[in-house]
């Protein structure tokens, strides 16, 4: 195939330069189809195509002590070289630039999983894809995961909780997509969407696919936060190359922002909010409750939209450790639990929280309730008038 292709491009320039001269606009065109598919069937990407404006010029031209000014004025780092400051001040610092993946690569990918040859396996202490689709394709995705340590309750495979993250999931993408049309009644901007503590990318991925493909949902932005994050020349971590991975497949569908801290996003989000909005979606897929990073009220306002949605799972809860020199022992474990929040003023609302049970989720005042005391239908009334006071 690959010599068919060649042999096309060569007949091609042969041609045009053998024929008449009005063949020659026709002849290149043909070229370049050529061309495109021959990088795509060999899974690589056309380069894309920098569109640059008068203020692009213009950070492209100023010194360093300028761009170090304009920096200050914003409220971001100083310190780099030029190169680094011109991106930082262009707000593209933490894009993840990444090649396009072919069409047959995605098709492949949508195959497997139709198929049910989709087998998820623990490698390298995460859960992940197959590395292969068969006939000596490789998953361009073998490198998402999610969490593998076997006393999780969030754990796939463990026994009881089997289903815990498919139902999440879906839980997830009708919950966004049912938030998102009623917040474009407002405005026509896309979604962004934001996740906390994304690890190897592997749910966001897999919840981001289906909103894309199936509810047709417009995305502007993904923002990913994880203290993984982090580059070095000489060694990739497990969690850079999921981001990669990640950034291949979501290529030229939306803009995707790696962050190692959520200090680091609020600083930009403050910097590059006219630029790039706020988050419509804030995820908390971890196994420890993180509440107390979007409780923050600078969080809120420097990240979050006015009607912001949060969701979280979670299986560890922090605020449960015990007081005294042990506190600083691992956080305590509980069932699943997933929660429902809506932005308040400078805070998260808790409208829905539920626990896994016996297979199905349970609203937590339903969960351990003593037979001996109230009726549960007091306890029900009770939760109604608050969630939707």
């Amino acid at each position: 195939m690959v010599k068919l292709r060649r042999h096309l491009l060569f007949s091609l320039a042969v041609s045009g330069l053998r024929g008449p001269a009005r063949a020659l606009p026709c002849v290149g065109f043909a070229t370049l189809v050529a061309y495109r598919l021959l990088v795509t069937g060999r899974g690589f990407a056309m380069p894309r195509r920098t569109v640059s404006g008068p203020e692009d010029e213009q950070i492209r031209n100023l010194t360093a002590r300028a761009l170090r000014e304009r920096l200050r004025a914003l409220g971001l780092p100083r310190s780099g070289p030029r190169k680094a400051l011109r991106l930082r001040l262009a707000g593209a610092e933490h894009r993840v630039e990444a090649s396009f993946l072919s069409k047959r690569r995605r098709q492949r990918v949508w195959w497997a999983k139709e198929q049910l040859r989709w087998n998820m396996t623990n490698r390298d202490g995460y859960v992940r894809p197959p590395p292969s689709l068969g006939r000596g394709s490789q998953n361009p995705l073998c490198e998402l995961g999610e969490c593998g340590d076997a006393a999780c309750a969030l754990y796939r495979f463990r026994a009881g909780c089997e289903g815990v993250r498919s139902d999440f999931m879906n839980f997830c993408a009708k919950q966004i997509e049912d938030h998102f049309w009623q917040v474009q009644t407002h405005n026509d901007e896309g979604l962004v969407y934001c996740s906390l503590g994304c690890g190897c990318l592997y749910f966001d991925w897999e919840l981001l696919d289906q909103l894309v493909t199936r509810a047709r949902l417009p995305i502007d932005q993904v923002w990913l936060v994880d203290p993984a994050f982090w580059r070095n020349e000489t060694f990739s971590t497990a969690e850079l190359k999921a981001l990669r991975a990640f950034g291949q497949w979501f290529a030229g569908v939306f803009d995707v922002h790696s962050f190692r801290t959520a200090r680091s996003l609020k600083r930009w989000c403050r910097a590059f909010s006219g630029q790039f909005g706020l988050a419509h979606v804030v995820m908390e897929c971890d196994s420890v409750q993180t509440h107390t990073l979007t409780d923050d009220a600078d969080f809120c306002r420097s990240v979050l939209h006015d009607e912001a949605l949060g969701l979280q799972i979670f299986s560890q809860r922090l605020a449960n450790r015990r007081p005294g020199p042990g506190r600083r022992r691992g956080p305590v474990p509980v069932a699943p639990v997933r929660c429902v929040r809506r932005r308040k003023e400078d805070r998260l609302e808790t409208m829905q929280r539920d626990q896994w049970t016996s297979g199905a989720w349970l609203p937590d005042f339903l969960v351990n309730f003593p037979e001996d005391e109230e009726d549960p239908a007091d306890w029900i009334a009770e939760d109604l008038r608050r969630r939707y006071r």
